[in-house]
């Protein structure tokens, strides 16, 4: 049966309008979602205004529209900024008094301390000038009043002078003019290398004939450390039982700048900080490393921003060492020292299956090794009990087994299949 013109027409018209009713619902529903995300935007970086709005009697926020919701979060984010660069000025008027407060009891320390030395070595003098004259001549007590600055005076270069090691001040001056060639030219050559080890530092001091023997070097080194312009540290390695680190000390920095007009490098050991969890786990890789290079390995990076690998997730595996064995093959190691807890252990093996078939782990001594041979036969029933399998060997050995080869790669106790 055909439809008249009318009815046409008419359904038409129906079908427009149940159109426009779907379009009207879903844009509804978008105007929805839209307020929501402007709500959860207004709590999230709003202040405490956004609540009191709701809270303190009829509900102000529920009445906005949504331009007039927009203008009120930027206003309020607008309101924090401005109270927030207040309280930065405040607190750096703040920290401006207290630098001054505590550079006057600095100087008055240092000169206290000044006056001290005085007073001793007048004494000294007047009790050897005593034993000598039996007639006891006397002598003044009081140091010379130019010596010792006033604290109104020194505070005026206290900025520039001033230097704190250990919490107490050091006026870098009298360090500065105390200093001889010599000491100044190890300076340099430790700032601008960012070696901290004795030998590296010595074996390249040594190319400057000037700086004499290398008995020499270490005397003027051990110097330095007394005049705290340099520091030690003691660590020990497998290889190496007592490394001795120099590093530079705030007053050697401040040195360094008076007199070269910038900063030193950053040096190894804080490289080496930064890159791994401890400074004797960060040595005992790079010892690893140069029992790879002596192996004939290649490519060899214990830096741990270039070695980390992205798996599944958003996690990373980031091996201790990445070297190539030759040039189609490429090793990944792992240096442990048992400090890992066996669940981050587990993790670290689950990571490294995704990246390799086999994993090398080197440890420090005989006992590490027997706590890591525990946590891999562990994780080894763990993937058994979740009826799990994986492809992945490990070959775990000591470092002085590595050093000898066929001992840690031949030795069958070394090497765990998990899979």
């Amino acid at each position: 049966m055909s439809l008249t013109t009318n009815e046409v027409v008419v359904r038409q018209l129906e079908d427009q309008l149940e159109n426009c009713e779907k379009e009207k619902k879903q844009v509804i529903a978008q105007l929805k979602k839209q307020r929501k995300c402007m709500q959860a935007l207004a709590e999230k970086i709003c202040d405490s205004e956004y609540g009191e709005s709701q809270l303190n009697g009829k509900n102000m926020v529920s009445t906005l529209d949504d331009m007039e919701l927009r203008d009120f979060i930027i206003k309020n984010v607008l309101r924090q900024r401005i109270n927030f660069t207040k309280a930065i000025r405040d607190l750096q008027k703040i920290y401006l008094q207290e630098k001054e407060e505590k550079n006057k009891i600095a100087m008055q320390l240092l000169n206290e301390q000044k006056e001290k030395e005085e007073y001793k070595k007048a004494y000294e003098t007047l009790v050897k000038e005593a034993s000598e004259n039996s007639s006891g001549i006397s002598l003044p007590l009081t140091p010379k009043s130019s010596i010792i600055p006033t604290i109104s005076e020194s505070v005026e270069s206290a900025d520039k002078n001033m230097v704190y090691y250990d919490k107490l001040p050091y006026d870098i001056s009298e360090i500065y003019n105390a200093l001889d060639v010599y000491q100044l030219s190890i300076l340099k050559i430790i700032g601008e290398s960012g070696y901290n080890e004795t030998n590296d530092i010595i074996d390249t001091c040594a190319t400057h004939t000037e700086l004499g023997s290398n008995t020499l070097i270490r005397d003027n080194l051990k110097l330095m450390v007394a005049n705290k312009i340099l520091e030690t540290e003691s660590i020990s390695t497998p290889i190496r039982r007592k490394l001795i680190l120099y590093s530079i000390t705030s007053i050697g920095a401040a040195i360094y700048k008076k007199e070269y007009g910038k900063l030193p490098i950053k040096d190894e050991k804080t490289r080496i900080k930064e890159m791994h969890a401890t400074l004797q786990h960060g040595y005992c890789i790079k010892d690893t490393v140069k029992i790879l290079e002596d192996l004939g390995y290649t490519e060899i990076s214990m830096d741990s921003t270039k070695n980390a690998i992205e798996v599944a997730n958003n996690r990373r595996y980031v091996p201790d060492i990445i070297a190539n064995f030759d040039a189609k093959t490429k090793t990944y190691w792992e240096v442990e020292l048992g400090h890992h807890k066996d669940g981050d252990f587990y993790e670290k093996l689950e990571k490294a299956a995704k990246v390799t078939s086999l994993v090398y782990i080197v440890v420090n001594d005989a006992q590490s090794w027997e706590k890591v041979k525990k946590q891999i036969t562990g994780f080894r029933l763990k993937l058994k009990q979740e009826h799990r399998s994986m492809k992945l060997t490990v070959l775990l050995g000591t470092m002085m087994q590595l050093s000898k080869k066929d001992i840690f790669f031949n030795n069958p106790e070394n090497k765990f299949v998990l899979g």
